[in-house]
């Protein structure tokens, strides 16, 4: 038994900015990847008369799809006068 390891991890991220009338912004971001490995914790062994290629493979702690959304809301603005409260 040999104790080794070795992981890839590959991804692609995207985001898109949209304003919505000057007082209210979303930005959804989407991530897509993908993680392999050959054994996923240090405890984990291979033995080494059988080809690596045959533990490779995704690993355990992979999250293949993350979805985001932000939002941002402007809040008015506050003028406060002697006698009265007024919103621009």
């Amino acid at each position: 038994m040999e104790a080794a390891s070795s992981s890839n991890y590959h991804s692609m991220q995207v985001s898109v900015n949209r304003r919505f009338a000057r007082i209210c912004s979303s930005a959804p971001v989407g991530r897509g990847s993908k993680t392999m490995d050959y054994n996923d914790s240090d405890g984990d062994s291979i033995v080494p008369l059988v080809p690596r290629s045959y533990y490779y493979g995704m690993a355990s702690f992979d999250r293949t799809h993350a979805l985001k959304i932000n939002w941002l809301y402007d809040l008015p603005k506050v003028r406060l006068n002697w006698h009265r409260l007024t919103y621009s």
